[in-house]
């Protein structure tokens, strides 16, 4: 006698930006929601695992209007949350926080610094403000007011606007950290050349904790910074 065995899918994970949310129309398709509500309605649990840190997740509303999404994990794997429940968080080393305010600082290059709840900027600059107000279209973003200010706070994610070249300068000096960068998200004209200093587009965001290198994960066209996930082993 044969037995035929049956999967059962107890959990979905989504991407936001380029799997749920089209980079076209900014929209969760309706076909997308009517098979996610489907799924729910089978017990399925659903759940967001995006580069982007909560304080932007700005699209998803149809979703969560609906009470479709079950958890999160935000900042590829750096902090997670099942509704007011933190499963899982780990912030990059303090030492690495003051590497790169210090580094951003004598570039004169803008950055956003994410914390548990919050997001800011540092040294902001028309580039920056258009990524994340006109492209990803987040509402202003405090500034923050000095690098002793930076150093202070527990950070989890980091995105700097800098180029290639000072990417490789900074890397040795973060060996907690990896960069991968997202440039390709925004490349409305990808035969461009490498735009300028005041131009250039950013690394994604750097995240790490304080016992294990991690490893970036994400995708090259997720529009968010992309954390990290925790190695295995």
């Amino acid at each position: 006698m044969q037995f035929k065995k049956e999967t059962m899918t107890k959990a979905l994970f989504f991407d936001i930006d380029g799997t749920l949310v089209s980079f076209k129309t900014h929209r969760i398709p309706s076909s997308t929601i009517r098979a996610i509500e489907a799924a729910h309605k089978k017990g399925v649990k659903v759940f967001i695992a995006t580069g982007r840190p909560d304080a932007i997740i700005n699209n998803l509303s149809e979703l969560q209007e609906r009470n479709l999404i079950d958890g999160y994990i935000t900042m590829n794997g750096a902090y997670c949350f099942v509704g007011n429940k933190v499963i899982y968080k780990s912030a990059i080393r303090r030492e690495e926080v003051e590497t790169m305010a210090r580094f951003c600082r004598q570039k004169e290059a803008p950055c956003i610094f994410v914390e548990e709840k919050d997001i800011s900027m540092y040294q902001p600059n028309e580039s920056l403000r258009h990524i994340f107000q006109d492209l990803l279209h987040v509402k202003a973003m405090p500034t923050v007011a000095s690098f002793e200010e930076v150093i202070r706070k527990e950070i989890f994610q980091m995105t700097p606007l800098i180029t290639e070249e000072e990417e490789k300068e900074l890397l040795p000096h973060i060996p907690n950290c990896e960069i991968n960068r997202w440039y390709p998200a925004f490349a409305t004209s990808p035969q461009k050349a490498t735009p300028s200093r005041k131009e250039s587009m950013p690394s994604s965001g750097i995240s790490a904790s304080s016992s294990k290198k991690q490893s970036l994960s994400a995708m090259e066209e997720t529009t968010s910074a992309c954390s990290a996930m925790r190695l295995s082993g």
